[in-house]
């Protein structure tokens, strides 16, 4: 992931992320908290990129990027 990151500070990428961006991960309005007041009939509140550590760890990823996308 950091391979990742350095290029998209280096060099003209644009990574297409448009799932986790209509999901709203990517949009900087997802947090645990409304991860954990997601109706039981909304598919995120199972996703596993949506729960548990993979939701961390997503989290800390978006927090990486936001710097470079600004």
């Amino acid at each position: 992931m950091n391979r990742l990151v350095g290029q998209a500070q280096v060099g003209p990428v644009a990574p297409r992320a448009s799932r986790p961006l209509e999901s709203g991960l990517l949009t900087g309005a997802f947090t645990h908290e409304r991860a954990a007041g997601l109706p039981a009939t909304d598919w995120r509140a199972t996703a596993p990129l949506f729960t548990g550590a993979r939701l961390d760890r997503s989290l800390a990823l978006v927090s990486t990027l936001r710097p470079i996308t600004a």
